[in-house]
């Protein structure tokens, strides 16, 4: 349950609808404090859920997590091989909660690549929560923006339109994941690197200089503050 004492400045009526997270400082949060990396994994997974159980609660109908990117493939294949094994591990771990919450999980990405184990246990959470409504969670995996406009475009070209037909409302219907209405970037970082690009046209940005592991509850809190006190001109 929500301690109503922190959500005093908060709208309840005007909460973002969708919200999007570059979860970005795992590793220099771990070298920091001269552990190695995955500490930081591990303590960023545990904000993650956090997160999402508080936004449901909240009343936040989307979000949308920016997990693994196709860049991370760069890094070292023990980091890598770290992430899916922690990734299968909750994907397994919080199954019954995700249920329970009434939570539907999507991920988003190319599966290209990653260990059968891990797209079996993804596909199981994803059909076993395919029916619940209080909230849709994005855990956006092996994805970048650019590759959500290039798969969009082929699968336009693939079903046939003439370029008389192609619209911004038709690419954006073939997109992989909705337009957020807010943007929380941690890590001190101020890029999108390559996240949802398209859908960022209108987006509310909010950049922390908390890494994620540090980046918690009142920390978002004060993040919807500052979004609530924006005014949306949508280009007007």
């Amino acid at each position: 349950m929500i301690d109503i004492k922190k959500l005093q400045g908060i709208d309840l009526n005007r909460l973002p609808n969708h919200i999007a997270f570059i979860m970005d400082g795992n590793r220099r949060w771990s070298k920091s404090k001269n552990l190695p990396s995955y500490v930081g994994h591990k303590k960023g997974f545990t904000n993650f859920k956090n997160i999402i159980f508080f936004c449901k609660d909240l009343g936040i109908k989307e979000l949308s997590f920016f997990t693994f990117s196709k860049e991370n493939w760069k890094r070292s294949s023990n980091e890598v091989n770290f992430l899916f094994k922690l990734m299968l591990f909750y994907s397994y771990k919080e199954i019954s909660r995700i249920i329970e919450e009434d939570i539907k999980i999507r991920i988003i990405g190319d599966k290209t690549g990653m260990p059968q184990e891990l797209i079996g246990a993804f596909e199981k959470v994803e059909e076993s929560s395919k029916n619940c409504q209080k909230m849709t969670v994005n855990v956006m995996i092996n994805y970048s923006g650019q590759y959500d406009i290039l798969q969009a475009i082929k699968q336009i070209v693939e079903r046939g339109y003439k370029s008389q037909e192609i619209s911004y409302e038709l690419l954006k219907s073939f997109l992989m994941v909705d337009s957020p209405d807010l943007l929380i970037r941690t890590g001190g970082e101020y890029r999108i690197s390559n996240f949802v690009l398209f859908q960022l046209a209108y987006t509310e940005l909010y950049f922390s200089p908390k890494m994620w592991p540090d980046f918690e509850i009142d920390d978002l809190i004060q993040a919807i503050k500052d979004y609530q006190r924006r005014e949306r001109r949508w280009g007007r």
